[in-house]
């Protein structure tokens, strides 16, 4: 593919720097901390004040560059959010400003040594005395020109994705969080994390094309699970009497952005429990995710409607009463199965006419 005239400059970049025996790919930048350190640090300062103590380190993606003489202003980026740089002249020296001017551009990997300060504008920013490039981006970021805005290319180059949006990283946050607190809530009610098998001889436990392959070694065809459920009831069987399972699934079937043939199942079983024991175990642990999310999330609003709505608790309606409520249809349950097909074929649903009663109501 042929380069840009601005991927071309960038390179030339890169030669100069190795030219005049600078590195512009570093192996490490050792002390940093996470820019949101530095935001906690200014709460305390006025604007104009500059902290005491020994200096800071931070990192992260340049998002842009602002020169106003011999002052310039950068954003950084990192994970735990963005971090203004004040860059000056007579805290460099002249040469190393102009210098780091001209070689530095959006999208780079930039380390930054100095003192939280507040700028005159109560911008929280870290008074630079020292910069180092600990990495030359070749490409421009793609927020400079185009953008993102199409769903299907995010989800194919999330990388890409990810530098755009700090909604897209701050939802890569709270998928991390939801796996961590689920795993401890489990583990706290005393139940056993397993691995079970990804290849297996027959696919079961849900209705789904599974997608085959061949073992050379055991000369035999294998599918890939299409669900957890067996595997985890055999070791009820064995003795295991609460265990659970978060692993990839696989279903040769469509393909969208909203849907992808390899996903993330959760599943658990508990012996000598019912079905009410296993609502209050649910109800404990979306609470708890809401909860969670919404202290990750302070300024999503769906984040916080969630957190609100799940610790108000759960309204318990039996599921027939509430059919016939809506309905305006009686004795449901006392109806035979040709009497339930004909009422969801109403509906507009398609039914087999093998099914048992339970899926007609679910229709």
């Amino acid at each position: 593919m042929d380069e840009t005239p601005l991927e071309h400059e960038r390179r030339a970049k890169v030669a100069r720097w190795r030219a005049d025996g600078r590195e512009p790919y570093p192996w490490s930048f050792p002390g940093r901390v996470p820019t949101e350190t530095v935001r906690t640090r200014c709460r305390a300062l006025s604007a104009g004040q500059e902290a005491d103590g020994e200096p800071v380190r931070v990192g992260g993606r340049l998002r842009a560059l602002r020169v106003h003489g011999k002052t310039a202003f950068a954003d950084l980026d990192d994970l735990s959010g963005s971090l203004q740089l004040i860059v000056r002249e007579d805290l460099l020296g002249e040469a190393p400003y102009r210098a780091w001017l001209s070689d530095l551009d959006s999208g780079d990997l930039v380390g930054a040594e100095g003192r939280p300060a507040v700028s005159r504008r109560g911008e929280p920013s870290l008074l630079a005395t020292r910069l180092e490039l600990l990495a030359k981006a070749i490409s421009p970021p793609p927020e400079k020109f185009h953008g993102l805005q199409d769903a299907e290319e995010r989800l194919r180059h999330r990388h890409v994705d990810l530098l755009a949006s700090a909604e897209s990283r701050a939802r890569f946050r709270a998928r991390s969080l939801l796996v961590r607190e689920t795993r401890h809530y489990l583990d706290g009610a005393g139940f056993l994390e397993v691995e079970t098998a990804t290849l297996v001889p027959l696919a079961g436990g849900g209705a789904a094309r599974p997608f085959t392959t061949r073992s050379s070694y055991l000369a035999a065809e294998l599918q890939l699970r299409i669900a957890l459920e067996l595997p985890l009831k055999r070791l009820l069987v064995g003795g295991l009497e609460r265990v659970y399972e978060i692993g990839k699934c696989f279903r040769n079937e469509d393909l969208d952005s909203t849907h992808s043939p390899e996903f993330t199942m959760l599943e658990l079983y508990w012996a000598y429990a019912d079905y009410r024991d296993m609502q209050g175990l649910v109800e404990g642990l979306y609470a708890r995710l809401a909860a969670r999310v919404g202290e990750l999330l302070p300024d999503v609003p769906a984040a916080q409607a969630a957190a609100r709505a799940f610790a108000d608790g759960f309204a318990s309606i039996d599921f027939v009463d509430e059919l016939e409520r809506r309905s305006g249809l009686t004795r449901l349950l006392e109806r035979s199965p040709d009497e339930l097909r004909h009422l969801a074929r109403a509906t507009g649903s398609t039914v087999p006419d093998d099914s048992p009663p339970g899926v007609f109501l679910d229709k």
